[in-house]
């Protein structure tokens, strides 16, 4: 989907330049090997300048990585949907072949039921603003109030056919390809795994926040894991300050050691943090061959 910036106030200002999708890309290469483990989270580029962005998400591009986790609800969305088109002309990579992660929720905070209008309002914004026919995951969350758990389960139960019709139309029409699911707790994790249109769980899981591990038994054919935040022992106030912090390395090892985590969601603040993840991922989940690099045209 090729479309101008929507936002137009900061196209017609010196903030960020206009939308480059046309910009023809200088490299020739007909496939590459990409690294599906990786998903490259997007809320910390809001501390970089656009130049800066662009670099990195270029270099990160060229290292293999070809998924993104971003939401309208990071400050950092405009200037990554700014810089991506410029980071993928530059290395030659199509922003077609791109998969996006996306946030959204339907009932919101103060909001009783979930609305398909909303969803479908909200997942076409996403698509013009991400220059792409299809999102690959929608994190879907279902929020109201969250200390009422029960008030949440019930409209996991009431609203279940709406959601399985949203599911099945966003799929069918090709906006979608997999509506996955962040649950907040456990008792929602274990009652939307069981859904059929449930195609993915997208939380948290690392060595400090382990409950996603023990729903791995109850997991359908098909159905997988993406962790989120998979480094935050590492800063974490809550981890044992008697006992050395654990490395990138050892998060890393942890989050992934089950084959039904198809994916790690990760930030980068500089080519040298992205180098360093890059690195142990292909370790841990070598690389795949896939379409990537376009031809000059």
């Amino acid at each position: 989907m090729r479309n101008s910036c929507w936002w137009p106030s900061a196209c017609q200002t010196n903030a960020y330049p206009p939308c480059v999708s046309h910009i023809t890309p200088s490299l020739i290469v007909s496939s590459e090997s990409t690294l599906e483990s990786f998903v490259f989270g997007t809320m910390r580029l809001e501390q970089h300048d656009l130049d800066s962005c662009i670099d990195l998400l270029q270099h990160v591009l060229e290292a293999g990585v070809r998924r993104f986790h971003s939401s309208t609800e990071y400050g950092s969305f405009k200037l990554f949907c700014v810089a991506l088109p410029h980071a993928c002309a530059r290395s030659g990579i199509d922003i077609d072949s791109l998969r996006h992660i996306v946030k959204l929720a339907s009932p919101h905070f103060g909001e009783s039921r979930f609305d398909e209008s909303t969803m479908v309002s909200a997942v076409d914004e996403y698509r013009k603003s991400l220059e792409v026919d299809t999102l690959d995951v929608v994190q879907w969350m279902t929020r109201m109030d969250l200390a009422d758990e029960s008030a949440r389960m019930n409209c996991l139960s009431r609203d279940n056919e709406a959601i399985a019709n949203y599911a099945k139309n966003a799929r069918a029409d090709g906006n979608i390809n997999r509506l996955g699911c962040f649950p907040y707790t456990r008792t929602f994790r274990d009652a939307v795994i069981q859904k059929p249109w449930c195609d993915t769980l997208v939380d948290y899981l690392n060595l400090d926040e382990r409950e996603a591990y023990d729903s791995i038994p109850n997991l359908n054919d098909g159905q997988s894991i993406i962790a989120i935040r998979p480094l935050y022992p590492m800063f974490s106030e809550s981890s044992d300050n008697s006992a050395a912090r654990p490395s990138a390395d050892e998060c890393l090892t942890f989050s992934l050691q089950n084959d039904k985590v198809e994916a790690v969601v990760v930030s980068a603040s500089s080519i040298e943090h992205a180098d360093e993840l890059v690195s142990i991922i292909s370790r841990l989940r070598p690389k795949a061959e896939g379409p990537g690099r376009h031809p000059k045209s």
